[in-house]
């Protein structure tokens, strides 16, 4: 993450993993919530304003994009159709949020602090486009194909992280983020 910071605040551009859990990690057929989506990427821009040297409100812009398992998927139908060959292809569905919130700041040097957030928001899920093909033993084929679709939800977002002070106005930062919501399709 790149920083540029004052006393009074900071603009960051960030860029990393996108690590997916829970049901959008999920790979389990049974479950109606199963997202199938595997590691991807995450990049945003976030600013703060501190009212003291320990508190302050944050704001962010943030875009994850995470490929479905497509092999998960085949697995999951041939479990329930072993005489079928199945091929399934998909291209990556998307997560856009706006997220507004608090942040605290706790100095542990005169270059380095550990900082807190916690955030509410939007959220935009865009769930990935799908073609199916099925391939029957007497080697007639038959595809089907699922439209993209998008849902809005209320989300959340809780953080922490070290800043590091490279410079006068720049500053090095490493969060680890959860965030959370329940858009549904």
């Amino acid at each position: 993450t790149y920083c540029c910071s004052q006393d009074k605040g900071y603009v960051a551009i960030s860029a990393g993993p996108s690590i997916p859990v829970g049901d959008y990690a999920s790979t389990d057929f049974n479950n109606k919530s199963a997202g199938y989506a595997k590691p991807g990427f995450i990049a945003d821009i976030s600013s703060g304003y501190k009212f003291n040297k320990f508190i302050g409100i944050t704001a962010l812009l943030r875009v994850h994009g995470n490929p479905t398992d497509d092999k998960a998927v085949e697995d999951d139908l041939t479990a329930t159709a072993p005489d079928i060959l199945w091929t399934v292809n998909t291209n990556g569905g998307s997560i856009v949020s706006v997220m507004f919130g608090g942040y605290g700041s706790l100095p542990l040097s005169e270059k380095v602090s550990f900082d807190a957030r916690a955030m509410i928001g939007i959220l935009n899920a865009t769930t990935p486009e799908m073609k199916i093909t099925s391939t029957f033993p007497d080697g007639s084929s038959f595809w089907q194909k699922q439209n993209s679709a998008s849902a809005s939800s209320f989300s959340y977002l809780f953080g922490a992280g070290i800043k590091f002070d490279a410079g006068k106005r720049i500053c090095l930062l490493a969060n680890i983020d959860y965030l959370g919501a329940n858009p549904e399709f």
